[in-house]
């Protein structure tokens, strides 16, 4: 395979790979990124980085969203 075609076959597979998620019709919902720990923590963040829920033992330990880090 000649060189030259490397970066044409990255750049489409790129692009396939921007069209994929494209299509694949997420919705930004309240909490887009969810972490949990077989102990009972759970962490609930959004896409621009706010705590969203923060639980332990299905406690809820946060009244309304706010940054991570202040």
């Amino acid at each position: 395979m000649s060189t030259r075609l490397m970066p044409a076959i990255g750049l489409a597979g790129l692009l396939l790979l921007f069209l994929c998620t494209a299509l694949a019709g997420h919705s930004a919902a309240a909490s887009d990124y969810t972490l949990a720990t077989g102990d009972g923590l759970s962490l609930a963040l959004s896409a621009d980085g706010r705590v969203t829920s923060l639980q332990i033992d299905g406690g809820e330990l946060v009244s309304a969203p706010a940054p991570a880090l202040i």
